[in-house]
């Protein structure tokens, strides 16, 4: 019997690092650009809140992809955990 592998899948939250990183934008900036609460992006970083649609059209507006990429991201770290 062969035993299935399940790939793992990263939260959101990992995925906006990398965006950041990859766009040289700090948390600061970030923050800035979505036009977020504090306590709104701290909490979606730390896996505390979840990205709901209004959220993904600012993840994508600043830094790539589409709303929908954003939404299927949380909706499948959602369900892996």
């Amino acid at each position: 019997v062969k035993e299935r592998t399940i790939k793992k899948v990263p939260p959101p939250s990992e995925l906006i690092e990398t965006r950041m990183k990859q766009k040289g934008v700090t948390r600061e900036k970030l923050i800035e650009a979505l036009t977020w609460k504090e306590a709104d992006f701290i909490a979606v970083m730390n896996r505390q809140m979840e990205i709901s649609k209004l959220m993904s059209f600012d993840i994508a507006r600043v830094l790539g992809e589409s709303p929908e990429y954003w939404l299927k991201c949380q909706t499948q770290y959602t369900e892996y955990i």
